[in-house]
């Protein structure tokens, strides 16, 4: 709005897919939004008015892509904008030392970011491999399941719930 208001050009980026406005955000990860008891069709409305008014809109897949076109946003403004890793914040450890854990995940706990899918898969893997060592990285609302599951699947042991950091790349 600012942009526009100064007549400058600017870019939404849509991190969240569909859910930042779907229903006015009802089911976002924003702690206001998602307060909502219900979806606000004339919020979804406004958000989608602000958004098609950017110049340029990054989204981090064809599926947010795809939704934003199908409720009107011009195709040659809506681009896909790839997860990446900062190759210079993050490198591989020495080689005399022996990392502390296989597979790390950091996000969210929340059902997007699906989790469960690695308590499952370390589950499974630990079957060949009994040393397997995880770490989740992240807070959210399904930290106290994810913590259960971890323990229903006899993982809690491999798993370690590290809660937010900003020192990831030491792990």
């Amino acid at each position: 709005l600012a942009a526009r208001s100064i007549r400058a050009r600017s870019m939404y980026h849509m991190i969240g897919g569909h859910e930042e406005w779907a229903g006015g955000g009802v089911n976002s990860d924003n702690a206001i939004l998602s307060r909502l008891p219900r979806p606000v069709p004339a919020l979804e409305r406004a958000f989608l008015r602000v958004i098609r008014s950017s110049t340029l809109v990054g989204t981090m897949g064809s599926s947010g892509r795809d939704r934003l076109i199908a409720e009107g946003m011009s195709a040659d403004r809506v681009v896909i904008t790839p997860a990446s890793i900062d190759c210079e914040r993050f490198s591989q450890a020495p080689v005399d030392q022996d990392p502390v854990y296989d597979v790390i995940t950091v996000g969210q706990l929340i059902d997007r970011k699906r989790q469960i899918d690695l308590l499952e898969a370390i589950a499974q893997l630990r079957l060949d491999r009994p040393n397997i060592r995880a770490a989740i990285v992240g807070e959210g609302p399904l930290r106290g399941e994810l913590e259960q599951a971890a323990r229903r699947l006899g993982v809690d042991g491999a798993v370690e719930f590290l809660g937010g950091r900003k020192d990831v790349e030491v792990l």
